[in-house]
């Protein structure tokens, strides 16, 4: 049996569906809690720029903690290791990282 009709049109049912994806993406805007973007596109969204850049320093700061609390763990045969040369690398990297993003907010 066919499933009734919802829309009589198909140009109803891409425009039901346009607002459905609009109201996705809005929806999801309100999740990360970040501020939404100028109405007017030609308007730099700095508000939303600087709120994203700190949540990034958030994270990036959180795992430059996790990964230091990890590697201060180790023994020191592990840290003098390659393994532990490389890890100490990345934690550089991080700061280097964290620097940039700072530099943004």
């Amino acid at each position: 049996m066919p499933q009734p009709k919802i829309y009589g049109s198909r140009s109803e049912q891409q425009a039901a569906y346009r607002l459905r994806v609009k109201r996705s993406q809005e929806e999801l805007l309100l999740l990360k809690k970040l501020p939404p973007l100028p109405a007017i596109p030609t308007v730099p969204g700095y508000v939303r720029w600087t709120a994203m850049a700190k949540r990034v320093e958030q994270w990036v700061t959180t795992i430059q903690q996790e990964m230091d609390n990890y590697y201060s763990d180790r023994s020191e045969v592990w840290q003098e290791s390659e393994k532990g040369a490389e890890f100490q690398e990345k934690l550089e990297l991080l700061d280097e990282i964290l620097t940039l993003v700072q530099a943004l907010t």
